[in-house]
């Protein structure tokens, strides 16, 4: 039976405000999603955060539904733990059933992985790929091998295990503009 192993990435912006730099990701996510929100007569609070967590978790989903093995890169600006938003990544994790492969083989040791913060905020995160496939996790030093205010993370896993993956070659996409 051909099964299939989805590895994608996934960038939360931080959370800005009214007040933001218009520069910034999360300034202009926000700009575009009520502009589309204007476009389709639709009222949208542009809660940029809430608004990629939930559209991934739909993504996540369908993937899941149809069978697929997911492996999320990360970067989600916010740990595990963080409740303060109406929706957060801890939410995306328990209802995808996804599990972060550093609490698996680390429960409560992962460092913070930003230089200025004090919190995990990057995740190598799994979903039909069980605990004992994840062979090893961990961090790496804040500037090996590619200058970044984030630290490395990585995650191994048992590949005899999931040979029977039939990888496709990447598709080439359009490029999409906010």
């Amino acid at each position: 039976q051909q099964e299939r192993l989805t590895v994608v990435s996934l960038y939360c912006p931080n959370p800005g405000g009214d007040n933001s730099d218009p520069t910034t990701v999360w300034a202009q996510q926000r700009a575009r999603m009520k502009e589309i929100a204007t476009d389709r007569d639709k009222v949208s609070d542009g809660d940029v955060r809430t608004a990629c967590l939930k559209e991934f978790q739909k993504w996540a989903n369908t993937r899941k539904d149809k069978g697929e093995k997911l492996v999320v890169l990360a970067d989600a600006n916010q740990s595990l733990t963080d409740t303060k938003e109406t929706y957060n990544l801890k939410d995306l994790v328990e209802l995808c059933e996804f599990t972060s492969t550093m609490e698996c083989k680390h429960p409560g040791e992962s460092l913070k992985l930003l230089d200025r913060g004090s919190k995990t905020i990057d995740h190598v995160l799994v979903s039909g790929i069980g605990d004992n496939k994840i062979t090893h996790a961990g961090q790496l030093p804040f500037g090996l091998g590619f200058h970044t205010d984030h630290r490395g993370e990585f995650a191994d896993m048992n590949g005899d295990s999931m040979l029977k993956i039939i990888m496709e070659e990447p598709k080439e996409r359009q490029g999409q503009r906010l």
